[in-house]
């Protein structure tokens, strides 16, 4: 999704890119599976055969239909078509309220400014709310997944000593050699620097960026940058860089393919949530309101972190999941006691600056 002065971080925690569906007709759009009717959804009924879903594509769409979307079609007979993710577009139509999404997968950041200028609708009493979202956005948006921004290493490439914190991402002299991070995302480089440079974590915010760019002006000459994340994960691979940071499900990626990655969840950059919410204008939002209640049950939530390493935003689904998914994911009990929590409100007040400033830092 694009801002008007930067790229939304989510855009590029795709594991493989997707055709952009834009503003194309549904009829254009891909599907997951035909309904020949729709079969109502708890007691509730249900006039719309069919909506359209906008998200990132790659692994994370493909977990999802497995977990909740073919799940939700089956019960409810609501065939689900896809469209790319973007959120200029999406405020667009739903300001001139002819949106051709019905639901939309949204990071808290970029979600504030569109409940703040009444651009989602508000969810019904009967769809369940998440209690990992926060309360300002819980009546307008349920959950789909949290995840997080690390730093990580190969063990068997980095001798000596081993990173702990984001002040040792900094420290060339402690762990010599070259660090990665995106040259195209901005989100959690701000926080990781004040991290870094030792302000306390209940002082990050509001930011300073001054002192967060100064900070990582000192980093800039022992960088190489990547203009994506699977770009720094590749770099990693190769061995071509000591450290790097990326988001939690790239360190697993290169575990499953027999690369030794060790994630460090000490100050992880967790974005505790991130959501699905119906825009003003859709033209089957009873079809919506009914798939974010399937999507926000604690079952399908623990289904989806059973395929891909993000935690759900329902917390009653990681009672459901074993010792071995907790560990790998960002918001279990014992990897989010020791992260540091983004505050997505935050950001969504400053998101212009903070992009900018980023952008701006990269072309100097």
């Amino acid at each position: 999704m694009e801002q008007p002065s930067g790229v939304s971080r989510r855009q590029f925690l795709r594991y493989s890119s997707v055709v952009a569906g834009g503003l194309a007709v549904p009829s254009l759009l891909s599907a997951c599976g035909d309904a020949a009717g729709s079969k109502g959804y708890k007691g509730h009924e249900l006039k719309s055969t069919s909506l359209v879903l906008a998200d990132y594509g790659g692994v994370v769409r493909t977990a999802s239909e497995k977990a909740m979307y073919a799940p939700f079609t089956k019960e409810t007979g609501i065939g689900i078509s896809y469209a790319e993710n973007d959120v200029a577009k999406l405020r667009l139509m739903a300001e001139k309220k002819r949106t051709v999404w019905d639901i939309s997968v949204l990071d808290g950041f970029d979600l504030y400014p569109l409940i703040q200028a009444g651009l989602v609708q508000k969810l019904p009493d009967w769809v369940t709310r998440n209690d990992l979202v926060p309360d300002w956005a819980r009546d307008y948006a349920t959950g789909q997944n949290a995840y997080s921004i690390c730093q990580g290493y190969r063990t068997d490439r980095l001798t000596g000593p081993r990173p702990e914190s984001w002040a040792d991402f900094f420290d060339v002299k402690k762990i010599p050699g070259k660090r990665t991070m995106p040259s195209n995302v901005p989100f959690g480089a701000p926080e990781m620097a004040l991290l870094a440079d030792g302000v306390p974590r209940d002082k990050i915010y509001p930011l300073d960026l001054d002192r967060a760019y100064a900070k990582l002006d000192e980093l800039k000459p022992h960088l190489l940058f990547g203009d994506s994340y699977a770009a720094c994960q590749q770099f990693l691979q190769a061995g071509s860089v000591s450290l790097a940071m990326i988001p939690n499900g790239r360190f697993t990626d290169l575990a499953s393919k027999g690369i030794p990655a060790e994630i460090v969840w000490n100050e992880a950059l967790l974005f505790p949530w991130s959501a699905t919410a119906v825009p003003v204008g859709a033209p089957h939002t009873d079809a919506a309101m009914a798939l974010n209640d399937f999507m926000a049950q604690p079952e399908p939530q623990a289904e989806l972190a059973k395929l891909i390493p993000y935690g759900p935003n329902n917390s009653k689904a990681l009672g459901l999941l074993p010792p071995d998914v907790l560990k790998r994911l960002p918001n279990s009990p014992d990897n989010a006691r020791i992260a540091f929590t983004i505050d997505e409100a935050e950001l969504g007040k400053i998101q212009v600056e903070y992009t900018a400033r980023f952008h701006k830092w990269i072309a100097g």
